[in-house]
């Protein structure tokens, strides 16, 4: 499948940023809202993870067309924001230009496969924002009833997002050991697009529209009870309950 552009990642990017800064007051009003699809965390605790990574990818993106790595996340010295919903505000100005600001044909480290461009940081902040979009919707629904997400996820930019999920993260995640591969071969299908996970002859398919696949995948969505499955449903679900993703 023909991947989407830097620019059109950057344009998706921009919606889910004012997305989660138009629902920020809210979200402030209740920092102590549970994020559903992440136990343990809070509102106050996404916006903090959002504004670390924003201080990383920057990081990382101000080493592009050198020779030079970033210091490994989590040892730069630039403190954390004492209010994690001010700090979000600041660094999503901050990675909207940074990233704006730099070629994305410029060799950079990523942890994807080679070439290692910048156009990476393109792909990975548009998914990593989306997801968590989706987060922050499912957060504050219960106190905004009438709450609509609005970060515009087409099946174009979802199906990218599944691309870079089965593609690139999982076969990685299996590699180093995070993830067992499947006791045999799993097809994955969308929109006309299909991909196979584990090796061998295909054991089941699971089969379903763009955006719940992604939304699935990163379990924002029931997957299985949403998509139409064949075949094994055991390898299948042992395999989504797997650490697939982070």
């Amino acid at each position: 499948m023909t991947q989407l552009s830097s620019e059109d990642h950057l344009k998706q990017l921009a919606n889910s940023l004012h997305f989660m800064s138009d629902w920020l007051p809210q979200a402030r009003q209740a920092p102590e809202t549970t994020v559903p699809a992440c136990p343990g965390w809070t509102l106050s605790d996404l916006y903090a993870h959002l504004s670390d990574v924003h201080r990383n990818v920057i990081q990382t993106l101000a080493t592009a067309g050198t020779d030079r790595r970033p210091e490994p996340r989590g040892q730069n010295s630039e403190q954390h924001h004492s209010d994690p919903f001010d700090g979000f505000l600041e660094s999503s100005r901050d990675l909207f230009k940074a990233l704006t600001a730099t070629d994305p044909g410029l060799a950079c480290w990523g942890f994807g496969p080679p070439p290692r461009l910048a156009a990476f940081w393109f792909r990975r902040q548009n998914m990593e924002h989306l997801v968590h979009a989706e987060d922050l919707a499912q957060s504050l629904r219960s106190q905004e009833p009438a709450m609509a997400k609005e970060a515009h996820l087409s099946n174009e930019t979802a199906l990218d997002g599944v691309s870079e999920l089965l593609d690139m993260l999982v076969p990685q995640r299996i590699r180093s050991g995070t993830v067992e591969q499947p006791a045999a071969a799993l097809r994955f299908e969308a929109a006309g697009q299909s991909w196979i996970v584990g090796a061998g002859e295909v054991v089941a398919s699971l089969t379903t529209d763009p955006v719940t696949m992604l939304l699935g995948l990163w379990r924002r969505r029931p997957l299985l009870s949403l998509a139409i499955t064949t075949g094994d449903r055991e390898v299948l679900g042992a395999f989504l309950q797997s650490k697939i993703v982070p």
